[in-house]
């Protein structure tokens, strides 16, 4: 999958989040959560903002493999998701692996978007009612 259509498929998820077409399963929100706080994390090491930012769309791929490890397969299977969130974080780890990717520009755009979007699933599901027992 080219950039370019990651670039679409995150903001496809974007927007069906944003539109309550797409809540997601806890696990999927874990996903997220892992992605988001391991990106910010290898960011947050630098001082220097352009330097934590590169340091973090290089370590984009490192990242998610950590996170599908803590999460497990259940991220992927029909009985919790169309699979389609999984599919497509595991596809930006997989275009941002070469390291000439993961230096240019449009290399750092798509790892700020799945940031962004991961941040998103992240809270929506923390923003959910919990229901009473």
């Amino acid at each position: 999958m080219a950039i370019e259509q990651l670039h679409q498929a995150l903001e496809a998820l974007g927007e069906d989040l944003a539109a309550d077409r797409w809540s997601p399963h806890p696990t999927e929100a874990e996903l997220a959560s892992h992605v988001a706080s391991g990106l910010q994390s290898v960011a947050g090491a630098f001082r220097d903002k352009d330097a934590g930012e590169r340091a973090a769309t290089q370590a984009v791929t490192e990242v998610i493999r950590a996170a599908l490890r803590t999460v497990g397969p259940d991220v992927a299977t029909p009985a919790v998701t169309d699979a389609r969130w999984a599919a497509v974080v595991v596809r930006c780890a997989a275009a941002l692996e070469p390291a000439h990717v993961a230096d240019s520009e449009a290399g750092r755009l798509l790892a700020a978007r799945l940031l962004n979007v991961c941040i998103s699933a992240a809270a929506a599901r923390q923003e959910e009612p919990r229901l009473r027992p």
